[in-house]
């Protein structure tokens, strides 16, 4: 995220920004995506937010819950993620795992654009892990998900109250790329347009 003036002499965090950010898919598993409510859509978004990241050289990094129970990462991000882009964890809060913190550390970024699944458990405690370790969360509504629609809501209702930033796909892209004018603006918005990436843009 980064800071705008407020006229008063103060700054206020506002707008999510690409050289601050760390995209994190948390948990997107293969025996996991199957049960989960809107899982196409919330792939969707997913793989539109890795494929912009790539093109603006944002790092990512994504988590796997216990993946020789839950699964690997599924394929269509796996087959984009480097091996060093992928923690393994056994925590539901991924913050509390030393591994996860390292390689998070190691960025340097502040701002975690936070997507995966489930949003009520991995999600919501991995969240407000790193918020109270000092991070600036922000969720991705639409690139998450619960077996049940009520406990994606209800996760929502709870990150917002404890602070998070709550946006979707579409507002994190166009505060990664600020200005219309670009090439990459240009060839990303046919993937906007669709609501789908696909294997050129990743």
């Amino acid at each position: 995220m980064y800071a705008l003036d407020s006229g008063m002499g103060k700054e206020h965090v506002l707008l999510v920004d690409a050289n601050r950010s760390v995209l994190l898919f948390i948990d997107v598993q293969t025996k996991l995506l199957p049960a989960v409510d809107r899982a196409d859509d919330c792939l969707a978004c997913c793989r539109m937010l890795l494929a912009a990241a790539r093109r603006l050289d944002i790092p990512v990094l994504a988590t796997e819950h216990c993946s020789s129970r839950v699964g690997p990462t599924v394929a269509a991000l796996r087959q984009h993620l480097a091996p060093s882009e992928v923690v393994e964890k056994r925590h539901f809060n991924g913050a509390a795992e030393e591994i996860f913190d390292q390689a998070l550390g190691v960025l340097g970024r502040k701002t975690v654009i936070v997507a995966g699944m489930e949003a009520h458990v991995c999600v919501l405690q991995t969240v407000l892990g790193l918020k109270s370790q000092g991070h600036e969360p922000v969720i991705v509504a639409d690139a998450i998900a619960s077996r049940h629609a009520a406990s994606h809501d209800l996760a929502i209702a709870r990150m917002r109250h404890h602070g998070i930033d709550i946006v979707n796909t579409e507002m994190v892209l166009f505060e990664w790329l600020k200005v219309g004018d670009t090439t990459v603006f240009k060839d990303l918005l046919p993937m906007i347009k669709s609501g789908s990436a696909d294997k050129q843009q990743l």
